[in-house]
């Protein structure tokens, strides 16, 4: 009998990251925005709204960088799409996913997934949005991010059928993870197997050949790393 033991992605003594923050500033594009590709630059942008929990203290503030992309076709990942230092504490949001939702000839909507980063709290998924709107190159720029510990992917049930091993994991659509195995749970070292695995709904499946092992340990983590 093979023994199977599924671990959640958990960082010992730090507390994922839990709250929504937007923002508001100026863009430039590299064409109208029905015909633009990318965002050539990101400026005066300040916090419109960080009331929700980990990110309330930046409410009002205004350090705000937000790198440039290219969203068609989208080239990710963007390391980091946003960073903010406050009292020391650096936060930042990388950008794994994006997709244009919306087009129009004043307006441009954008969004994807990705990982947030605050000193000193563990990495944790999220979801992002970005809105152009204006007439030419010169226009609005609005967004967004929302993080919650929930995104955390944690294998939730498996099935052994002819020793393939078949798992699922709680998923944000668009988010590219990575399964990853060890033999030895007095010395993991974690091997990847199978490759990048994303999901337009929010549960992601796959399975794995198990062979003759009589055990093996599994965790889900999220790209990149």
């Amino acid at each position: 009998m093979l023994g199977v033991i599924l671990n959640p992605r958990v960082e010992a003594g730090q507390q994922y990251i839990n709250g929504g923050i937007s923002f508001q500033g100026d863009a430039s594009l590299n064409g109208s925005t029905s015909t633009a590709t990318a965002i050539n630059s990101i400026t005066n942008v300040n916090v419109l709204m960080a009331t929700n929990g980990d990110y309330a203290p930046l409410q009002n503030s205004r350090a705000v960088i937000w790198a440039p992309f290219t969203f068609n076709p989208p080239q990710i990942p963007v390391v980091p799409l946003w960073t903010c230092t406050s009292n020391g504490i650096t936060y930042s949001f990388d950008a794994t996913s994006m997709v244009v939702v919306f087009t129009s000839v004043n307006f441009v909507d954008i969004q994807g997934t990705g990982i947030a980063h605050i000193t000193g709290q563990a990495d944790t998924p999220g979801v992002w949005t970005v809105g152009v709107g204006g007439i030419g190159s010169s226009v609005t720029f609005n967004a967004s991010t929302m993080v919650s510990p929930t995104n955390v992917p944690r294998i939730n049930s498996y099935t052994m059928t002819n020793r393939n091993i078949g798992m699922s994991w709680n998923a944000l659509p668009g988010q590219p993870y990575q399964l990853q195995t060890a033999m030895n749970s007095n010395v993991l070292v974690w091997s990847n197997v199978l490759g990048v695995i994303t999901t337009s709904n929010s549960t992601a499946t796959t399975s794995y050949p198990v062979g003759t092992d009589s055990s093996r340990l599994f965790r889900v983590v999220v790209l990149p790393q």
